[in-house]
């Protein structure tokens, strides 16, 4: 599922670096996570795109279950800004997305099961090699 450009804050406001500042202060750097991610009977993530960061209190990632449809996907008013380190806290299995690069798209099946690196469209484990298709 390609998602670009979810960020909601494109336009940058006054005093916007301030406020910036502030949550990276607050909550540390955040995610934009689909809101079926988030909260009571939340699903898992299954998927994770990193883009560039848009300020200093952003990671860049957003995440979202795999099971959103491209319309719910397409929609910012579907996800939330959650602190990284919240959605770690909660799901250990998350810890490595603090050292994934600029660019990174990540999946898996299921919780047990390492991340795997999408690139052209194909799915591939750490060494590289083809473990399937998209």
């Amino acid at each position: 599922m390609k998602m670009i450009g979810m960020w909601p804050f494109k336009k940058k406001l006054p005093d916007s670096d301030k406020l910036d500042q502030s949550r990276l202060e607050s909550f540390g750097v955040l995610a934009f996570v689909s809101s079926l991610c988030v909260g009571p009977g939340r699903l898992f993530v299954k998927h994770g795109v990193r883009e560039k960061p848009n300020n200093i209190s952003d990671s860049g990632w957003i995440l979202n279950s795999g099971s959103e449809t491209q319309a719910y996907a397409n929609d910012p008013k579907n996800y939330k800004l959650v602190p990284l380190e919240m959605m770690i806290k909660d799901d250990a299995t998350l810890a490595p997305l603090r050292s994934f690069s600029v660019g990174t798209e990540i999946t898996r099946t299921a919780r047990e099961e390492p991340w795997r690196y999408i690139v052209e469209n194909e799915v591939v484990d750490e060494d590289g090699k083809k473990v399937g298709c998209l």
